[in-house]
Protein backbone atom coordinates (compact mmCIF):
# COMPACT_ATOMS: atom_id res chain seq x y z
CA UNK A 1 0.00 0.00 0.00
CA UNK A 2 1.17 3.45 -0.74
CA UNK A 3 0.29 7.13 0.07
CA UNK A 4 -2.00 7.23 -3.20
CA UNK A 5 -4.25 4.37 -2.30
CA UNK A 6 -5.84 6.40 0.22
CA UNK A 7 -7.41 8.44 -3.03
CA UNK A 8 -7.13 6.28 -6.18
CA UNK A 9 -10.30 5.21 -7.05
CA UNK A 10 -10.65 1.01 -6.35
CA UNK A 11 -10.26 -0.64 -10.12
CA UNK A 12 -12.74 -3.29 -11.40
CA UNK A 13 -12.07 -7.33 -11.06
CA UNK A 14 -11.26 -6.15 -14.68
CA UNK A 15 -8.89 -3.22 -14.80
CA UNK A 16 -6.78 -5.07 -11.79
CA UNK A 17 -6.60 -8.14 -14.33
CA UNK A 18 -5.20 -6.47 -16.71
CA UNK A 19 -2.77 -4.25 -15.24
CA UNK A 20 -1.59 -7.42 -13.17
CA UNK A 21 -1.44 -9.56 -16.91
CA UNK A 22 0.42 -6.47 -18.04
CA UNK A 23 3.22 -6.14 -15.28
CA UNK A 24 3.80 -10.42 -15.54
CA UNK A 25 4.31 -9.83 -19.59
CA UNK A 26 6.78 -7.04 -18.89
CA UNK A 27 8.60 -9.41 -15.90
CA UNK A 28 8.36 -12.34 -18.41
CA UNK A 29 10.40 -10.47 -21.23
CA UNK A 30 12.79 -8.87 -18.63
CA UNK A 31 13.36 -11.48 -16.25
CA UNK A 32 12.27 -14.83 -18.27
CA UNK A 33 11.17 -16.30 -15.21
CA UNK A 34 7.66 -16.44 -15.01
CA UNK A 35 4.85 -17.38 -17.67
CA UNK A 36 1.59 -15.95 -17.48
CA UNK A 37 -1.91 -16.89 -19.39
CA UNK A 38 -5.59 -15.95 -18.69
CA UNK A 39 -8.12 -19.05 -18.26
CA UNK A 40 -11.39 -17.79 -19.98
CA UNK A 41 -13.36 -19.45 -18.03
CA UNK A 42 -17.45 -18.13 -19.06
CA UNK A 43 -18.90 -17.24 -22.20
CA UNK A 44 -21.19 -14.33 -21.82
CA UNK A 45 -24.83 -14.01 -21.64
CA UNK A 46 -26.56 -13.46 -25.07
CA UNK A 47 -28.71 -15.01 -27.57
CA UNK A 48 -29.23 -18.45 -29.50
CA UNK A 49 -25.86 -17.35 -31.03
CA UNK A 50 -23.87 -16.80 -27.46
CA UNK A 51 -25.73 -20.14 -26.18
CA UNK A 52 -24.33 -22.31 -28.92
CA UNK A 53 -21.12 -20.74 -27.99
CA UNK A 54 -21.07 -21.57 -24.49
CA UNK A 55 -21.86 -25.30 -25.78
CA UNK A 56 -19.30 -25.46 -27.77
CA UNK A 57 -16.37 -23.51 -25.48
CA UNK A 58 -17.72 -26.54 -22.71
CA UNK A 59 -17.07 -29.39 -24.86
CA UNK A 60 -13.69 -28.09 -25.81
CA UNK A 61 -12.81 -28.24 -21.67
CA UNK A 62 -14.15 -24.40 -20.42
CA UNK A 63 -14.56 -25.38 -16.76
CA UNK A 64 -16.90 -22.80 -14.54
CA UNK A 65 -14.80 -22.07 -11.77
CA UNK A 66 -11.33 -22.06 -13.62
CA UNK A 67 -8.70 -19.55 -12.03
CA UNK A 68 -8.42 -16.50 -13.57
CA UNK A 69 -4.08 -16.71 -14.31
CA UNK A 70 -1.67 -19.66 -14.46
CA UNK A 71 1.16 -18.70 -13.49
CA UNK A 72 4.01 -20.88 -14.99
CA UNK A 73 7.40 -20.79 -12.80
CA UNK A 74 10.52 -22.25 -12.18
CA UNK A 75 9.26 -23.64 -9.00
CA UNK A 76 6.31 -24.69 -10.41
CA UNK A 77 2.41 -23.55 -11.37
CA UNK A 78 0.55 -20.97 -9.77
CA UNK A 79 -3.04 -20.91 -10.06
CA UNK A 80 -4.58 -17.34 -9.46
CA UNK A 81 -8.05 -16.02 -8.74
CA UNK A 82 -8.53 -12.67 -8.93
CA UNK A 83 -11.01 -10.57 -6.84
CA UNK A 84 -11.53 -6.84 -6.04
CA UNK A 85 -11.62 -5.75 -2.71
CA UNK A 86 -14.97 -6.53 -1.90
CA UNK A 87 -15.16 -9.35 -4.69
CA UNK A 88 -16.78 -13.05 -3.82
CA UNK A 89 -15.98 -16.44 -5.24
CA UNK A 90 -18.53 -18.44 -6.27
CA UNK A 91 -18.89 -21.98 -5.27
CA UNK A 92 -17.69 -23.03 -8.37
CA UNK A 93 -14.28 -20.94 -7.46
CA UNK A 94 -14.50 -22.46 -4.21
CA UNK A 95 -14.70 -26.11 -5.56
CA UNK A 96 -11.87 -25.73 -8.07
CA UNK A 97 -9.51 -24.43 -4.89
CA UNK A 98 -10.29 -27.20 -2.85
CA UNK A 99 -9.62 -29.50 -5.83
CA UNK A 100 -6.45 -28.39 -6.80
CA UNK A 101 -5.01 -27.70 -3.21
CA UNK A 102 -6.16 -31.63 -2.98
CA UNK A 103 -3.95 -32.07 -6.05
CA UNK A 104 -1.22 -29.86 -4.46
CA UNK A 105 -1.43 -27.44 -6.46
CA UNK A 106 -0.97 -23.54 -5.28
CA UNK A 107 -4.05 -21.63 -5.82
CA UNK A 108 -3.70 -18.13 -4.32
CA UNK A 109 -6.97 -16.01 -4.16
CA UNK A 110 -5.92 -12.76 -4.75
CA UNK A 111 -7.89 -9.61 -3.38
CA UNK A 112 -6.85 -6.24 -3.96
CA UNK A 113 -7.74 -2.91 -4.69
CA UNK A 114 -4.60 -1.95 -6.17
CA UNK A 115 -2.45 -3.39 -8.56
CA UNK A 116 0.43 -3.06 -6.38
CA UNK A 117 -1.61 -4.57 -3.44
CA UNK A 118 -2.18 -8.01 -6.15
CA UNK A 119 1.24 -7.72 -7.15
CA UNK A 120 2.81 -7.94 -3.53
CA UNK A 121 0.20 -10.96 -3.14
CA UNK A 122 1.50 -12.99 -6.57
CA UNK A 123 5.00 -12.20 -5.65
CA UNK A 124 4.56 -13.64 -2.00
CA UNK A 125 2.66 -16.93 -3.54
CA UNK A 126 5.79 -17.16 -5.49
CA UNK A 127 8.14 -17.18 -2.78
CA UNK A 128 6.13 -19.90 -0.60
CA UNK A 129 5.97 -22.00 -4.02
CA UNK A 130 9.43 -21.81 -4.34
CA UNK A 131 9.90 -22.47 -1.04
CA UNK A 132 7.80 -25.72 -1.00
CA UNK A 133 9.64 -27.14 -3.65
CA UNK A 134 13.30 -26.17 -1.97
CA UNK A 135 12.04 -28.40 1.02
CA UNK A 136 11.06 -30.98 -1.40
CA UNK A 137 14.31 -31.14 -3.16
CA UNK A 138 16.43 -31.14 0.33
Amino acid sequence: MNAFDDILPALSEDELQATVVDHLIQRERIARDVYVMHVPNEAGAGGEKARNAQKKKLRLGMRPGAPDLILFTRHGVLAIEMKAENGRRSDAQKEVAATLGGLGHRYCLVRARTPGDALSQIEAAMVLLADQNRGRAA
